[in-house]
Order: C-alpha cells, then sequence, then structure tokens
C-alpha cells in the first residue's frame, strides 16, 4: 500500500493516498512502513485538508515507542510541528540531528538540519512537505 500511496501523493490525490494507507494499516496493523507514510502524509500533506496532526502524532509516537529510528523520531517532529508546537520539535530534530552527525550520516544530517531550521524559527512551523522515508 506504501507504493501505490506514493503514487497517489505523486499524481495529487492526497485523500486517496492516505485511505490506501490506511486500508494497509486495517490488514497489517502493525506495518511500520503504512503507519510512518501515514503519519507524514498526515503532518505535511501538501493539502491542509487531509492534515491530522493530531492523528499523526498518535502513529508516530506508537511507532518510536515500538522502534525508535530516526525516520520514526522525524515523524514525531513533523506531527508536533504541524500541531504548531515548534520547540517540542526542534528539541526532537535536535536530537536527531545529533545521532545522523554521530553516524556520520551526511545527507540525513542535512536534511534534518533543514527542518530544525523550520522549527526554531518559531510558529508558524509546519513540516517539510511529505515523504515517505
Amino acid at each position: 500500500m506504501v507504493g501505490l500511496a506514493d503514487v497517489l501523493s505523486r499524481q495529487g490525490e492526497y485523500g486517496e493516498a492516505v485511505a490506501a494507507l490506511e486500508r494497509g494499516l486495517e490488514a497489517l496493523p502493525d506495518g511500520e512502513a503504512a503507519a510512518n507514510a501515514l503519519g507524514r502524509l498526515l503532518a505535511a500533506a501538501p493539502d491542509s485538508t487531509v492534515r491530522d496532526g493530531t492523528r499523526a502524532l498518535e502513529l508516530a509516537l506508537s511507532l518510536y515507542q515500538r522502534r525508535p529510528v530516526v525516520a520514526h523520531g522525524e515523524t514525531v517532529a513533523m506531527a508536533l510541528a504541524e500541531l504548531g508546537r515548534c520547540d517540542e520539535a526542534a528539541a526532537r530534530q535536535q536530537e536527531l540531528l545529533a545521532v545522523a552527525e554521530r553516524a556520520n550520516a551526511v545527507e540525513l544530517a542535512a536534511e534534518l538540519q533543514e527542518a530544525l531550521a523550520l522549527y526554531t524559527a518559531g510558529p508558524p512551523c509546519r513540516p517539510p512537505v511529505a515523504g515517505t522515508r
């Protein structure tokens, strides 16, 4: 379902992408890829009518608690930013940036730094447009 949602998002069909990911989660409730993609889409879809920061945060926190990896933590920060909780989003993003820098993940660190700058600028600090990483 993640692949289908990605195609739908690229075509601007964000509502359909959300629906596809929701169906994927119904079929596989512990599916990390679908849950993370859905969280990102709900936090940062270019179409504000499909954004739902509260649901995005619920999904992201659940994922991060199960498996605390950078991608899940980044989704938490995106959801916090969507909810206007810029300081919390920035703090989370800073932690993730430190992890990426320690791992010498240069490209990832650059992406995280870009979002961190947005979050530290303060309200509004909506996250960058969703990706499916």
